[in-house]
């Protein structure tokens, strides 16, 4: 979901569409599913394509934080640019309490 709609894209407008888009699909899966909502993005931690390892780490930082972290510190540290700026973001807002995903 990442990639298709638009994270990697270079058009801003259609960067912030996308990441709208991915709000909106993990915060229906708390409605349909409550707090078993978001355990279906545990497996994406493990993905090949670090723009959705990075993304399912944010959305189950409060679920699991240890392993979520545990995936953010990796990628921040080895990835490509663009998913290791939004992993160090997510690490950083976290740790001041302003993550809200």
């Amino acid at each position: 979901m990442a990639t298709n709609f638009g994270y990697q894209d270079e058009d801003k407008a259609m960067q912030l569409a996308g990441l709208r888009a991915l709000d909106r699909a993990a915060k229906g899966l708390d409605l349909l599913f409550k707090e078993k909502g978001r355990e279906a993005l545990v497996p994406l931690l493990d993905d090949a394509d670090l723009s959705v390892r990075v993304f399912a780490a944010g959305y189950l930082l409060k679920l699991m934080p240890d392993r979520a972290l545990a995936v953010l510190g990796d990628i921040r540290l080895r990835g490509e640019s663009e998913v290791r700026v939004t992993a160090g973001s997510l690490l950083r807002r976290f740790e001041n309490g302003t993550l809200d995903m």
